[in-house]
């Protein structure tokens, strides 16, 4: 029988309520947090790690957006406005971003 490995188990302790850890399938762990200003250069590089065909399902286009775009996407100022979250894992002895989601919240068409 194959042993069962649990695809998500909360850290004993959390260093604060906006970020949390994550251990991934293959038993190595991630953080998740919200987006900095900082973090712009590292999302314009996980952005551009995209295939083609992600970054139309993302930004309806196979380029990335513009910088100032991405500046907006790590403002995280306005949280019910806009809030960006990323996960960070090291990857070849960096720190990077493997995956983000933001949310926006709809708008009433005019």
């Amino acid at each position: 029988m194959k042993p069962v490995r649990p695809l998500f188990i909360p850290s004993p302790t959390q260093e604060a309520p906006e970020d949390g850890r994550l251990i991934l399938r293959d038993g190595t762990t991630a953080a998740v947090r919200i987006a900095r200003p900082e973090d712009a250069p590292a999302l314009l590089a996980f952005v551009d790690r995209l295939s083609p065909e992600a970054k139309r399902h993302r930004f309806f286009s196979e380029t990335a957006p513009p910088d100032d775009v991405i500046a907006d996407l790590c403002d995280a100022s306005h949280p019910k406005s806009q809030l960006t979250l990323i996960v960070t894992r090291v990857w070849e002895g960096a720190l990077r971003i493997i995956a983000a989601a933001t949310w926006l919240p709809m708008t009433k068409a005019r």
